[in-house]
């Protein structure tokens, strides 16, 4: 190996890394919303309360950020995941691109699974898991 040779040695990609460990912070998010459904009141009692803050937390933590975007950019959607920006800009995009505003986590994963029209499988999944998270809250 001569003095200007780099042959042998692996650089490490750190945006790609980061990249991975958002969309790994994605399912992790993603996860836990599905999966309180599946913890019974008898081994956690406050279940129920936390899973709703939960979900009004990180619908409340989006709206905030899409509405940063849209009163910073002047476009874009008013409900706009961060975490979604950030792994859209260490991809290479700016903040205020368009493919950060049409990105969705949930949908990439759909699409790798070959379920189509996964926007609106989505949209329908989550409106139908807040309506019976708020149905627990509220009722139950």
């Amino acid at each position: 190996m001569n003095f200007y040779s780099y042959g042998n040695i692996k650089l490490i990609n750190y945006k790609r890394l980061f990249v991975k460990f958002l969309i790994f912070l994605h399912i992790i998010f993603f996860v836990s919303w599905i999966g309180l459904f599946f913890i019974p009141r008898s081994i956690w009692p406050d279940r129920v309360f936390y899973h709703f803050w939960y979900v009004v937390g990180i619908i409340g933590l989006n709206l905030i950020w899409g509405g940063f975007l849209r009163v910073k950019y002047g476009k874009g959607n008013l409900f706009v995941c961060p975490l979604t920006t950030m792994t859209q800009y260490f991809r290479g995009y700016s903040i205020d691109d368009e493919r950060n505003n049409k990105y969705l986590f949930v949908k990439e994963i759909l699409l790798k699974f070959n379920i189509k029209n996964a926007k609106e499988v989505q949209i329908i999944a989550a409106c139908i898991s807040i309506l019976i998270i708020s149905y627990q809250y509220f009722i139950l």
